[in-house]
């Protein structure tokens, strides 16, 4: 299943995200104007033929959190939360307030390691003002996400979750924690 701009340059595309091996896309309009809908089975290497039903359905979207320090979400440390990236290019952000000093542990799991459906997270950690700090894709478990790292700032926080290069969709789950003391100086 792909869609397709006037011009008949791809826009989304999907081959096995619905149920089973069924395609499904979530596309969100960036302007007015026709786009088309290309439908195939298999490959060149594996053509296959057969009849499908094409169903188009318009949702109205309503974000859970914020993408920037006007958010609603807090997380504590020693916490988690879940969030859902409704849309292609959506993020989530999350307020923590850190002390300087500190090293914490955020991660951001999704389908890989059982915290939701998201296929490929992406993880961001942005100061008081928005600017981003540290980023990390793939250094958690499977795909998700994992960034340590010492506060150099007592304050307001931010975590951002994504899907890779905006691509992607699903539930997530992110966590804060702080690791155990050191055993030996």
């Amino acid at each position: 299943l792909e869609l397709r701009s006037s011009t008949g340059s791809v826009l989304a595309a999907d081959y096995d995200g619905g149920t089973g091996l069924d395609s499904q896309l979530s596309y969100t309009a960036t302007g007015t104007g026709r786009i088309y809908v290309a439908v195939s089975a298999g490959s060149i290497f594996t053509p296959n033929t057969g009849s499908y039903r094409l169903t188009a359905t318009r949702v109205e979207v309503v974000d859970d959190y914020a993408g920037s320090s006007a958010t609603t979400g807090v997380v504590a440390v020693g916490g988690s939360v879940t969030g859902n990236l409704e849309v292609l290019g959506d993020n989530d952000w999350f307020a923590a307030d850190l002390v300087a000093g500190t090293r914490y542990i955020v991660s951001l799991s999704g389908r890989d390691d059982g915290g939701g459906t998201l296929l490929d997270p992406l993880l961001q950690v942005r100061s008081s003002t928005g600017a981003l700090l540290h980023q990390d894709d793939d250094s958690g478990v499977g795909s998700g996400s994992e960034i340590s790292f010492v506060a150099t700032t007592t304050g307001r926080h931010y975590f951002a979750a994504s899907g890779y290069d905006g691509a992607y969709t699903g539930t997530y789950k992110l966590s804060l924690t702080t690791p155990p003391p050191d055993d030996y100086a």
